[in-house]
């Protein structure tokens, strides 16, 4: 009997006895389920804006420039000195976020693997890295040439750590399972993901894809692998913030404020900057309102 409804092998396909269902893993979203809420405006740092701003977070634009070739005439140096010195030196200075993973590491059962998702403040990379005889390890790094320090800072270090750059993307999963396949062997029973890529935004570093592609990579080469990752559950929340300073010594300096970056500002959307408050003894602080969670994810799911 003639058709018109042409028939293709992917409907034959979808309809074939035993087919097996699509794995069930990977982030979810705290939010599933609640209701829908207005979409926000595509931050700057996304269109492409690097003038001010919120124009420096994003980690993937930050690499691709720092990889840029020097002969292409693009100065940056300047920008990315302050940028990558702000990362490192503020992961590092990070007491909470250090004794984190310091315990998280030496929790880690012997004979795990770990696959470290990025550079991060290099604490937590060269403590994976002193670990070497309870378990085999990985870096993998977005940056080509923060792979080449990785590498130089393990080696002044009289350390081991395979690095591998991932110019192309941590998100792509064909590409980090060819890159951790020479290092995961297929027998391995317990594998660790470790990763500190955060922005000030929590997620405009690719935290959740390179996280993704990181599981589904993993299960393809050891799929009898049990997976665990550092972190488990990421939350970020919002609270709403007065800050001004009012005097330096013994002069008044209110007027300043006014160039203080604010909501206020229209162009303001998105855009994060990373204050520290507890060494600022002359700027009042004061929380106008509970925090909020905007979104969180539990990688372990």
């Amino acid at each position: 009997e003639d058709s018109d409804d042409e028939v293709t092998a992917a409907d034959v396909a979808a309809t074939a006895p035993g087919r097996p269902e699509p794995p069930q893993y990977g982030a979810k979203d705290l939010a599933e389920g609640t209701q829908p809420r207005r979409q926000p405006p595509v931050p700057d740092y996304l269109v492409g804006n690097s003038g001010g701003g919120g124009g420096t977070n994003c980690y993937t634009s930050l690499c691709r420039l720092l990889d840029k070739d020097p002969e292409s005439g693009v100065e940056n140096s300047h920008q990315l000195c302050q940028a990558f010195g702000k990362l490192f030196r503020c992961g590092m200075m990070d007491i909470q976020r250090q004794r984190f993973y310091r315990e998280a590491i030496a929790s880690v059962p012997p004979g795990a693997f770990i696959v470290i998702l990025g550079l991060g403040s290099i604490l937590p990379a060269l403590q994976v890295a002193r670990r070497q005889a309870l378990g085999r390890a990985v870096l993998l790094e977005l940056s080509s040439r923060l792979a080449g320090l990785a590498a130089e800072l393990v080696q002044a270090n009289k350390l081991s750590l395979p690095v591998v750059a991932m110019p192309q993307g941590l998100d792509n999963e064909e590409l980090v399972r060819q890159a951790l396949a020479p290092h995961l062997p297929a027998d391995t029973t317990q594998v660790v993901v470790l990763t500190e890529m955060f922005a000030s935004d929590l997620l405009s570093s690719g935290l959740v894809p390179a996280s993704l592609a990181a599981l589904a990579a993993v299960k393809a080469i050891a799929p009898r692998a049990q997976i665990q990752h550092l972190p488990k559950t990421v939350e970020l929340t919002a609270t709403p913030v007065e800050i001004r300073t009012e005097r330096l010594g013994a002069f008044d300096v209110r007027n300043f404020n006014a160039f203080r970056h604010s909501s206020s500002n229209d162009k303001a959307d998105f855009w994060w900057w990373s204050v520290r408050l507890d060494n600022q003894p002359n700027t009042k602080v004061a929380l106008l309102g509970p925090p909020q969670t905007l979104c969180g994810f539990d990688f372990d799911r």
